[in-house]
């Protein structure tokens, strides 16, 4: 069977309908399905939706529990004084090119930056973030020793304190370690029709959080 790389999209409408979306798309293959009632093409179109849309989430969490393992497997082997296998190196490259992209992409500031942002009424903000990250109200990912916090997860209204809605999203996701979560909310979401949630963190926080929602679901049965 075929590797689904991303979540299909699922049309519904009448012949003319669908037949417009798919000239406007990029699609090769096409798989249609009739129905003989609009309930029925509606109850259809939901399961697939979420069926795709699940599938999809499972294989990105199989792919970083596997990630996971590697670097377990790199740590034992640099033990042992061993070669890693070439495929777990190149895996171990890709990894770390992808934790070099979120850092470079202007999302995570050390505390001494943040502090510089936050209000006068958050005292001493470098020991307010670790406190935040101590109660899960917000994460931080370590880089040679210094912790990076997300500016996603603050809210520039309330003087840089984490949002609300972050403690529920990060108690949601506990399964993914820190660099997992920024992983997370850095990629394309199907659920959130391929945005990102750190896209979506200051306009629809709801949004986000059933987007992790989505996500457990997707872990727990993974």
């Amino acid at each position: 069977m075929p590797t689904i790389e991303e979540t299909p999209t699922v049309l519904f409408g009448n012949r003319d309908q669908v037949i417009e979306e798919i000239e406007r798309g990029h699609a090769q293959c096409v798989v249609a399905v009739q129905v003989s009632s609009a309930e029925e093409g509606s109850n259809l179109q939901q399961y697939l939706t979420e069926a795709l849309a699940f599938l999809a989430q499972s294989r990105q969490d199989k792919l970083e529990r596997t990630r996971e393992r590697w670097f377990r497997a790199y740590l034992e082997n640099m033990a042992d004084n061993t070669a890693l296998p070439e495929n777990l190196q190149i895996e171990a490259q890709m990894t770390a090119r992808a934790q070099a992209r979120i850092l470079k992409s202007k999302q995570f500031y050390r505390a001494s930056d943040i502090s510089k942002l936050t209000s006068e009424s958050v005292k001493n903000p470098s020991g307010a973030l670790n406190r935040w990250k101590q109660n899960h109200q917000i994460f931080a990912i370590e880089r040679k020793g210094t912790d990076y916090y997300p500016i996603y997860a603050l809210s520039q209204e309330d003087g840089y304190r984490p949002y609300p809605e972050m403690k529920e999203i990060l108690k949601t996701l506990e399964a993914k370690t820190s660099w997992g979560l920024a992983f997370w909310f850095d990629s394309p979401n199907s659920y959130l029709r391929r945005r990102s949630p750190k896209d979506l963190m200051r306009s629809d926080r709801q949004l986000v959080l059933a987007a992790a929602k989505n996500e457990a679901t997707g872990i727990l049965h993974g």
